[in-house]
């Protein structure tokens, strides 16, 4: 679950630093509904940026979320220059 975080965050971090300092933004939110958990993270980005990727950061948060018995969502909004990823899985530590 660390790794999942990690890249989440850090995929956040590195595109929202191209955005000027004060329209820059990351938003992590994690609730515990009805036996689910939902994580979600939104982050300001450019978007006519090129930059250099592997797509590795990607294939690593599908295949936690797949472990999680969850699809990552991505929304991409050009308009409003805002990026999420969000995703629910049972929560495996309640107890029943």
């Amino acid at each position: 679950l660390s790794i999942l975080f990690q890249e989440l965050l850090l995929n956040a971090v590195k595109y929202s630093s191209f955005v000027n300092s004060e329209n820059r933004f990351i938003n992590l939110v994690i609730t515990d509904e009805k036996n689910r958990i939902n994580i979600k993270i939104e982050n300001s980005f450019r978007p006519n940026l090129k930059s250099k990727t592997s797509g590795l950061g990607q294939t690593v948060i599908n295949n936690f979320a797949k472990m999680l018995e969850s699809q990552a969502m991505t929304i991409k909004n050009d308009e409003k220059n805002v990026y999420s990823v969000e995703f629910s899985s049972p929560n495996f530590w309640k107890s029943k």
